[in-house]
């Protein structure tokens, strides 16, 4: 794990000149079985003037881990808060593992000041030593803070309705559903902090 940590902080500060992004997140997957907790870091960094970037992607479990890293492209018009961005990554799990993702956002307000009537989604799909691994929702903004939509993950997941509270750094979201590979009922609650 800290070799997790050092590569994620060396991606950061590759350039000064660039934008950042970075968030850390704790999910907790429960059942009538119990809570199983995962967490992941999420680092990306483009280079000013330049819609081509890097990101790293590290999950831990208390029986599962996985570091994936690659380049990403953001696609945008004249809007900056309306952009399409994709990445491929190559990591490691127990063996070699792969994974691309889309990621969209769709903000009327071009100042990025409100989240009201705000679009955003993600799909993220991997394969690898343990198998395929999937998330993705998309969710509308009611009020600047309040979000609503649909949320979709495998094995520590579930495919249901999310709602979603955000406010400064911190986004809060839950989920209630089926989880269609262990089929099984469950809910994922998840906290994320974005520095």
């Amino acid at each position: 794990m800290k070799k997790i940590i050092v590569l994620s902080l060396l991606l950061i500060s590759i350039s000064g000149s660039a934008q950042t992004s970075f968030f850390a997140e704790e999910q907790n997957y429960c059942t009538k079985n119990g809570v199983s907790p995962t967490a992941f870091i999420w680092a990306s960094k483009y280079w000013q003037g330049s819609k081509v970037g890097a990101f790293v992607f590290a999950l831990a479990s208390p029986t599962y881990a996985e570091f994936l890293v690659g380049p990403n492209y953001t696609f945008s018009g004249k809007n900056p808060q309306k952009f399409i961005e994709v990445g491929i990554a190559g990591g490691y799990d127990s063996k070699p593992r792969a994974a691309a993702y889309l990621f969209f956002n769709a903000n009327p307000d071009s100042t990025g000041k409100s989240n009201k009537g705000k679009w955003q989604g993600l799909l993220n799909a991997e394969y690898g030593g343990s198998g395929y691994w999937y998330l993705g929702f998309v969710t509308y903004g009611i009020t600047n803070k309040l979000a609503v939509g649909v949320h979709a993950q495998s094995y520590n997941g579930v495919w249901g309705p999310r709602l979603q509270f955000q406010t400064g750094g911190l986004m809060l979201y839950l989920t209630a559903g089926r989880n269609l590979e262990n089929k099984e009922n469950g809910a994922l609650a998840a906290l994320r902090y974005y520095f």
